[in-house]
């Protein structure tokens, strides 16, 4: 928490927030695991280059096109976060799996909605200690209740790979699946086809409660070989 609250001092002495998002809100709401501290705001990443100039972080591994960077203490390399600018995902049916398009958002009304599950949808300043919640994801969190931010067939249909990531939050948080996402996920299972075979072992392998997690997959996806 120390670096990240002097990074978000570097951000508000240029006038801009970065936001905690993602499965550190969880682990501060219930003190669920995370590894991992991901990160957003307002500025892309070449802005936040700019902002860290002659600081003590540096920027590694950006990925332009997705607006995606990391930021890294400079001489501890395992201290490091991951950043995203505000943005809004358009997809098309020829992909069920990555936006077709990205374009920047300015604010994360605007941004919420690309996220794939209320409780990864709650953003928090680590300044101020407030929570921003537009889709009830705090309720979520604290209830244990997995759901899509917005209509579940058209969340799955727009990427069904966030189906594994039900499946792996749902049996490794552990957490509840909510009636209709799950309805949604077994109608919209199909589209997982559009990723080969060695991508699908590759994202269930992640699953840590392997007993749970393969009963779940074999209910959605039978056709399947696991």
């Amino acid at each position: 928490m120390k670096y990240l609250e002097k990074l978000a001092r570097i951000f508000q002495d240029n006038r801009s927030r970065v936001y905690v998002v993602g499965s550190f809100v969880r682990k501060i709401v219930c003190n669920d695991e995370a590894k991992d501290v991901d990160l957003c705001g307002a500025l892309t990443p070449s802005e936040v280059a700019k902002i860290l100039e002659g600081t003590e972080f540096e920027l590694y591994d950006t990925k332009d096109h997705y607006f995606r960077t990391q930021i890294k203490v400079k001489n501890k390399p395992n201290v490091y976060f991951d950043y995203t600018t505000f943005r809004k995902d358009h997809y098309s049916d020829k992909d069920n799996f990555h936006p077709s398009k990205i374009t920047i958002a300015k604010t994360i009304r605007e941004d919420y909605t690309r996220r794939d599950f209320t409780i990864n949808a709650v953003y928090f300043d680590s300044l101020t200690k407030e929570f921003y919640d537009y889709c009830g994801g705090l309720i979520d969190i604290k209830n244990r209740l997995l759901k899509t931010v917005i209509d579940p067939d058209k969340s799955f249909n727009q990427d069904a790979t966030r189906i594994i990531r039900m499946i792996k939050t749902a049996v490794d948080g552990p957490y509840n699946i909510e009636y209709n996402t799950f309805q949604a996920a077994k109608r919209n299972a199909h589209r997982i086809d559009t990723i080969s075979d060695k991508q699908f072992i590759e994202k269930i392998s992640k699953i840590k409660n392997k007993e749970l997690g393969f009963k779940l997959l074999k209910e959605i996806f039978p056709w399947k070989k696991f």
